[in-house]
């Protein structure tokens, strides 16, 4: 006479284990992706973005104060372009599956675009103390970027 479970739980596990014990022999484990693939068009925006604001911080610290190459004006183009590339750079890691992690951090590197931008056209040239500070800032903000988009590929 077959034996009678008659709680749920009990029963649950006995099935569990009858399809254990039955089961063609498979991989005990698999991969679960909880985060989205790498993507090499990512990694080579973010480098070049990177690159881009460091050479444009270097240069404006390597001008004389007085130089006008360093007032906000001469360079309000730069702060329109590198948006755009931004935002680019946001639709493309939008479009990926489960890249909610990299998208934040390039909202993030918007906002601290609008600091800069915004600090420049308020001091219309910046202090040397603060290109330093926004260089390592920017420069801290890509690293994690990057170091993120890479992991992605192990």
């Amino acid at each position: 006479m077959p034996m009678r479970v008659r709680h749920p739980r009990l029963r649950l596990l006995f099935l569990l284990l009858a399809l254990g014990v039955s089961a063609p022999a498979t991989p005990a484990c698999f991969t679960a992706r909880l985060v989205a693939e790498y993507d090499e068009q990512v990694d080579r925006t973010a480098t070049r973005l990177q690159r881009a604001m460091d050479a444009f911080l270097t240069q404006l610290e390597s001008l004389p104060s007085s130089d006008p190459a360093r007032t906000y004006a001469e360079n309000k183009e730069f702060y329109l372009q590198y948006g755009v590339d931004l935002r680019a750079l946001k639709v493309r890691a939008t479009g990926l599956q489960r890249n909610s992690i990299t998208v934040e951090q390039i909202d993030r590197m918007e906002n601290s675009l609008e600091q800069l931008r915004s600090t420049h056209e308020s001091q219309n040239r910046l202090s040397p103390a603060a290109i330093r500070e926004f260089r390592n800032l920017f420069n801290a903000a890509w690293t994690a970027i990057l170091t993120f988009e890479l992991a992605k590929k192990r």
